[in-house]
């Protein structure tokens, strides 16, 4: 359900985006979209698909916590017309270079705050199904070989629910 709901509030934004990208006669094919780690790259481009021009800054594997954009980077996210990220602590550089540069022709998504904290949700699974909370770690990010091999954040994802769902069989 949450995953449906990311994605419709995606394809909300991008189609918002869009339609102010031709408001303002701007002169592109596609939407350009720049996200900081793979999901929301995946995402972005699973639900758009060719309307967009997407592309990521975190090299798959690269920890987004120490990760320091170069002048190229920059001036990629400065070109978006849709940037996207995780927000919170683990990018606390983003807001850093957000506040440097002129977004006032960009939308910006911060992940984090389109969703409940992991801790509020698991309390909320926890009492509606009586079991025990049990916290995992989210998939923030996937591994060059998965990326490589063509592997989606979703299927990845996917392939959590499955094991969690044996897990508590």
């Amino acid at each position: 359900m949450r995953q449906w709901s990311i994605g419709a509030f995606m394809l909300l934004t991008l189609m918002t985006v869009g339609a102010r990208a031709k408001q303002d006669n701007v002169a592109t094919d596609r939407l350009s979209v720049v996200t900081t780690v793979f999901p929301a790259y995946d995402f972005t481009r699973q639900i758009a698909g060719s309307a967009v021009s997407v592309s990521i800054l975190l090299p798959p594997g690269l920890e987004s916590h120490s990760f320091e954009p170069t002048p190229q980077d920059i001036i990629r996210m400065q070109h978006s017309a849709l940037f996207i990220c995780v927000g919170g602590e683990s990018e606390s550089w983003v807001d850093q270079v957000l506040l440097s540069m002129d977004t006032s022709r960009m939308r910006i998504i911060r992940m984090m705050d389109c969703v409940q904290t992991l801790e509020r949700m698991a309390d909320m699974i926890s009492e509606e199904t009586g079991s025990a909370k049990r916290l995992l770690h989210a998939c923030h990010n996937i591994s060059k070989r998965d990326f490589d091999q063509g592997r989606t954040y979703l299927e990845l994802m996917e392939q959590n629910v499955i094991n969690l769902r044996e897990a508590l069989s």
